[in-house]
């Protein structure tokens, strides 16, 4: 990790950079452990830094913001609101939310990390609740996935292999003129082609050639 604390004001700042950020946040997700190595020995203090520090605000730990809790106060605001801090967010979420709508959120249950550095948020939103808007555009693209050897044996098709690289075959078991649709992550039908052999071959590679417009961007 980089960064330095900078003086502004009456307040010493720490400035880091995105994926230091990003690295903060495993080392979180992982209790305090790097590639085997903890660096953070005391465990006590990590669990008491992700649990309520006190009953007037149990969204609130050491410096972390804790969602699912039963009710929040918010800096600068003298008023309790009844139930998680982060609605749109996964209960177990916990978070560091800093100066100009800096956020860190460590997701246990998903295995995630996400973070935002940028220029403050627009008007009316607030770190606490433009957090809540990251989550709402999140949940509208992030899906389960299922990979293709859920597939019973008795399936009328088999996909290999899987992972594939470039190419995936797709043996028909059904005898008969079959279509093969590919479809991106918001549903929009990218490929389309009927066949009647036994077997059908795709080559992922010759696709993103022709739907990319610059495959330099691609590594």
């Amino acid at each position: 990790m980089t960064g330095a604390f900078i003086p502004s004001g009456y307040n010493n700042v720490f400035f880091s950079k995105p994926r230091s950020m990003a690295r903060f946040g495993l080392l979180m997700l992982n209790q305090g452990n790097w590639n085997g190595n903890q660096i953070l020995t005391d465990t006590n203090y990590f669990q008491q830094m992700v649990n309520s520090s006190q009953t007037l605000n149990p969204s609130y730990g050491y410096l972390i913001w804790l969602n699912g809790k039963s009710s929040s106060w918010f800096p600068g605001l003298q008023f309790n609101f009844p139930g998680s801090f982060s609605p749109n967010a996964p209960s177990d979420m916990i978070a560091a939310l800093g100066k100009d709508g800096q956020i860190i959120n460590i997701v246990p249950s998903q295995n995630l990390v996400y973070i935002r550095m940028g220029n403050a948020p627009g008007a009316g939103e607030v770190p606490i609740t433009f957090n809540d808007t990251v989550w709402i555009k999140l949940n509208a693209v992030m899906c389960n996935t299922t990979s293709l050897n859920s597939y019973t044996p008795e399936a009328s098709f088999s996909v290999s292999p899987n992972p594939f690289h470039d190419v995936v075959t797709i043996q028909n078991r059904t005898q008969g003129r079959v279509e093969v649709i590919l479809m991106d992550i918001t549903g929009k039908q990218m490929f389309s082609e009927f066949f009647s052999d036994a077997e059908f071959k795709l080559n992922l590679s010759d696709f993103l050639k022709w739907n990319v417009p610059n495959e330099s961007n691609f590594k």
